[in-house]
């Protein structure tokens, strides 16, 4: 609440927000982050930051203090982290590239790898937990679920997946239903014991390779892919593409996504920076118009408090609050217009050319309460419902950057 307070303070007095005070980043020079490659970023239920890198483990609690995990300091298996999940009793499951299956409790770790185990390889990229309590760990040998007691193994010998590199998982929660992303071998649907492969050969799915699936409030699976941007997966049997080609999308090579709970979906990219999609419209966070170091995000994540943190390539860890990232106006003010202000029972919203996609107002609690989207010139958005106070107004541009204005209802 204090962030939401102080940015609106700041918009009082200027339209853009500093870019060095709305972007926060840490790397091996400012804080205890143990490497700047952030291949992984995970948040659990008490809202810790779980950040995987390629030189250790790395916590931030809320009071923003760290605690940091390597193999000289504790008993995980190794440095390179790939993968991380949370049971359903607070464990964390750790994949690593060479060291296998590590779950830590808090106090003591426990050690799954191919010598003490029936995991089917090391190299542990994926995790997820079913509403039984089985795990699911995709490794670049095969799948398994694991009871706790008992390892079965799914592999391109004995079942019908394609590829045995298992990229990215996700449960449906209503229908218990295993999504398992793969590298060159399409999308793997376990109902029970029925598995079902979609690949560009026998439906429409654009890439055989996936490494991200989320699923949105809707029970729509969206699925992230190296060179064809993000798919809708809808009722398990018809694909819906969005790429560069079908939408204004800013990059098809993705390495991540995230759906937070106002579903926007946030997509790391490889080239192009942290890309959003919210309903048909899409914007883009990058290095042009904001001031995160590097455009080759890695992992992506938002927390409860609506705070974006994103793992880049080589420049360490990204923090970030999505209505003030400090994106700079390309646009001059004097072509917007945004008029009565303060306003009661309607604000127009005019601009000089239709450069305008799409508004959004938020209150004071970050939460969206009104938009206005398509062929926006000149046109009046209706608040007679909201009650007095002040609001964030979010202008997505053609351009794909973003405006901020304060306006206020009395």
């Amino acid at each position: 609440m204090q962030n939401i307070i102080r940015i609106f303070i700041l918009l009082t007095f200027c339209t853009t927000i500093s870019k060095s005070q709305s972007v926060e980043i840490f790397n091996t020079s400012n804080s205890s982050i143990t490497d700047n490659t952030v291949r992984v970023v995970k948040i659990d239920n008490q809202n810790r930051k779980w950040i995987g890198t390629d030189y250790g483990l790395a916590v931030i609690d809320n009071n923003n203090a760290w605690q940091t995990y390597s193999t000289s300091n504790s008993a995980l298996p190794d440095n390179s982290i790939k993968s991380i999940s949370f049971d359903k009793i607070g464990n964390t499951w750790i994949g690593t590239q060479n060291g296998g299956l590590a779950v830590y409790d808090g106090i003591s770790w426990i050690v799954y790898n191919v010598s003490n185990s029936n995991i089917p390889d090391n190299y542990v990229r994926s995790i997820a937990f079913d509403t039984l309590g089985n795990a699911w760990i995709g490794t670049i040998g095969g799948l398994a679920k694991f009871d706790g007691t008992t390892w079965t193994i799914y592999n391109m010998f004995n079942s019908s997946l394609i590829s045995n590199n298992i990229a990215a998982l996700h449960v449906d929660t209503i229908t218990n239903t295993i999504y398992a992303g793969t590298i060159n071998g399409g999308l793997t649907v376990i109902n029970d014991t029925v598995l079902s492969t979609f690949t560009i050969q026998n439906s429409g799915l654009p890439d055989n390779s996936i490494v991200a699936i989320d699923e949105d409030n809707g029970g729509i699976i969206w699925l992230g892919m190296p060179a064809f941007g993000i798919t809708a997966f809808i009722n398990n049997s018809s694909f819906v593409n969005f790429n560069s080609s079908t939408s204004a999308i800013a990059s098809n090579s993705l390495n991540d996504i995230h759906l937070d709970e106002n579903q926007i979906i946030w997509m790391a990219s490889l080239d192009s920076g942290i890309l959003i999609k919210q309903n048909l419209n899409f914007g883009s966070i990058n290095t042009t118009n904001t001031a995160i170091p590097e455009n080759t995000i890695l992992s992506v994540n938002v927390d409860d408090s609506g705070n974006v943190w994103a793992g880049t390539d080589v420049s360490g860890l990204i923090k970030f609050h999505p209505l003030y990232a400090g994106i700079e106006q390309s646009v001059a003010n004097s072509e917007i217009k945004i008029f009565p202000n303060p306003f009661s029972d309607y604000v127009n919203f005019t601009c000089d050319e239709n450069i305008i996609q799409r508004v959004e107002l938020f209150n004071m609690k970050s939460e969206l309460v009104c938009s206005l989207s398509d062929n926006i010139c000149c046109n009046k958005m209706n608040t007679i419902h909201l009650p007095q106070g002040i609001y964030l107004a979010r202008l997505m541009l053609k351009n794909n950057s973003f405006q901020y204005y304060k306006i206020i209802k009395q």
